[in-house]
């Protein structure tokens, strides 16, 4: 059979195009006359300018999942985490003191809303250095661990 210009794949990406430009307009691009598109007319109606490229319901009819997140809509996906490295130097004679303070503080911070990571480290290349690594979900959560 003769090669046409059509696709049907599954959308696991979300339930809206990110482009710029309408889906008629990027199928354009890269096939040529729209008549030769099978299907392109779905994106020239009003409101359908940047419909899903993937069939949507097929992918929650074979896997029983649907995208949730629409990047046209504006919800952002940047993560607002905050991470702390914080050095910290302790002399031999006051770490075995140190470092039972620390195992319990880190015990308690861990249970925290928000802390999504807190240990700390020894450093190699020096008896005294510690680090201390922190990951909050946010500049709120790391403010109520702070006070």
């Amino acid at each position: 059979a003769p090669f046409k210009n059509s696709f049907r794949v599954l959308n696991a990406v979300g339930p809206t195009s990110y482009s710029s430009e309408p889906v008629a307009d990027v199928l354009r691009s890269w096939y040529g006359d729209s008549h030769n598109i099978e299907g392109i007319e779905t994106f020239e109606f009003t409101g359908r300018e940047r419909a899903p490229l993937y069939d949507c319901n097929a992918t929650f009819q074979e896997l029983g999942w649907r995208p949730q997140i629409d990047l046209n809509a504006g919800v952002s996906l940047v993560r607002k985490a905050v991470i702390l490295v914080i050095h910290k130097r302790v002399e031999s004679i006051h770490q075995r003191t140190w470092l039972d303070m620390a195992n319990k503080l880190a015990s308690c911070t861990r249970t925290e809303k928000g802390c999504e990571y807190y240990d700390f480290f020894k450093v190699d290349k020096d008896d005294t250095m510690f680090f201390i690594v922190e990951r909050w979900a946010s500049e709120t959560h790391l403010s109520h661990h702070a006070n």
